[in-house]
């Protein structure tokens, strides 16, 4: 029997949308007043991990729910949860962390494939749906 378990995991963050090499007009342009706060806005984010494979006929389990949430929560506190996105992920230091540079990192290390267990995390679009700005 195959199954699929998500555990879902929130996280908050802040971010500063800003090209270095842009002017400031320029960046008001692209990114709106956010590119003003220096120190970044904050931003509440959900963020899905899924497993998907056959059921152990042993345990009776796809994976233990508590494995899942040590892994996928040991990335999200290290990379994200209350992290200056620009400054604390490396990934930020060249681009702004906008939606779609985030979704560049939607496949976590967390994840792998193990006895038929495959793991992935939702596309970013299902990680930020429920952001909620903190001005």
């Amino acid at each position: 029997m195959l199954l699929t378990v998500s555990k879902r995991l929130e996280f908050s963050a802040s971010r500063r949308l800003h090209v270095e090499g842009w002017s400031d007009k320029e960046n008001l342009a692209a990114f709106g007043p956010e590119t003003n706060a220096r120190y970044g806005s904050g931003r509440n984010y959900v963020a899905y991990f899924v497993f998907s494979g056959p059921v152990d006929p042993a345990t009776g389990m796809l994976i233990n729910i508590s494995e899942i949430k040590e892994r996928a929560g040991r990335i999200v506190r290290q990379r994200f949860d209350h992290k200056f996105l620009n400054q604390d992920n490396p990934s930020f230091r060249a681009v702004p962390p906008t939606a779609e540079n985030i979704a560049r990192q939607k496949q976590y290390p967390c994840c792998y494939s193990k006895d038929g267990v495959n793991a992935w995390s939702l596309p970013i679009e299902h990680l930020l749906y429920r952001q909620r700005y903190h001005g």
